[in-house]
Order: structure tokens, then C-alpha cells, then sequence
């Protein structure tokens, strides 16, 4: 869904792969204007430990949106065409994917994992992929991540996904 940024309100509806199939990133209502609305991924909540989120750029010479007085030409360096949540605990089914997270124009995956108890325990004990902010939750941060394997290190998890494709196109 686009929803108006300050009262929630819908404003469209983004068309799915399975009505559009690869089509979907180039139909209209998958057009969205840079910083314009918020976007917002709803899904039916299964059964499942915890959610996590991600985003992809998939077009690697699209252009830099990101205009901000404080930044640097060397700082467009910085940002990343593909990033993922701390996994989240609980959910409505309902994720919002804030525009800080968006910093090219171009074709994009927004992906939502349901993830089991062995995913879910592995991203937010893992150091490497939980640096400390984001997830709260008590036990976060092990120096050592929790596996969940007897005897031994590894991961066997498993996840459900769900994704929405989309075109951002520069601010009006």
C-alpha cells in the first residue's frame, strides 16, 4: 500500500507478482515518487518466531536520490542498495519501509521473511548481523550466536517470504 505520510491514509495500492508477474515494476500505481507517501507491506501474519525485512536496488547504475546539504560527493559511497531489519519480535502484518532506507532510483524488491526459532534466534544473538541497535530484546548480543545444533556450530532454519516489486523514481 501507499499510504499519505502524515494521516496514513491510503493513497494506492501496488499491483503484486502474482497479478503482474515481472510487469509489476512498470506498472503505473508501482511508480513511486522519491520521499513521496509511505510505503507499507501487508501480508497475513503466519505462525512464526519473528519477521525480518529487506531491501534490494536491483539496477546498480541507477542514480543517487539522496540530496542532503550535509553530505559529501564521497559520502554517496556510503549507502547501500541492500539492507535488512534486526529480525522483529512481533507483528499486525503490517511493515513499513521508511525512504532512509532507499537511497537509488530504480527497480526495487521489498522482501518480508517469517522466519522459525533457529533463523530468529541466529540473527538476533549473531554480533556480525545484530551490531546492538534496533531489536531490544533481552539476550540480544551473545558473543557467540545461538545455533541450536547439538554438539556443534550451524544453522538450519527455515523462512517463509513474501515480496512487492517497485520503481522509485526521482522527487517531482
Amino acid at each position: 500500500m501507499l499510504l499519505d505520510a502524515r494521516t496514513r491514509a491510503q493513497q494506492g495500492r501496488l499491483r503484486l507478482f502474482d497479478e503482474a508477474g515481472a510487469a509489476a515494476y512498470t506498472a503505473p500505481e508501482n511508480q513511486l515518487h522519491y520521499l513521496e507517501g509511505l510505503l507499507e507491506l501487508r501480508f497475513a501474519p503466519v505462525q512464526a518466531a519473528g519477521y525480518q525485512v529487506a531491501i534490494f536496488s536491483l539496477d546498480p547504475g541507477s542514480a543517487f536520490l539522496v540530496d542532503a546539504d550535509f553530505l559529501e560527493p564521497e559520502d554517496q559511497g556510503d549507502f547501500e542498495r541492500q539492507g535488512s531489519s534486526p529480525p522483529i519480535a512481533d507483528t499486525r502484518g503490517q511493515v513499513s519501509l521508511p525512504w532512509f532506507s532507499v537511497a537509488y532510483a530504480g527497480r526495487h524488491l521489498f522482501k518480508v521473511y517469517a522466519l522459525d526459532q533457529n533463523w530468529f534466534d541466529y540473527l538476533r544473538t549473531n554480533p556480525a548481523t545484530n551490531p546492538g541497535f534496533g531489536s531490544g530484546l533481552a539476550g540480544d548480543n551473545f558473543e557467540r550466536p545461538l545455533f541450536h545444533v547439538e554438539g556443534g556450530i550451524g544453522l538450519f532454519g527455515s523462512a517463509s517470504v513474501d515480496s512487492v516489486g517497485f520503481t522509485v523514481l526521482p522527487r517531482r
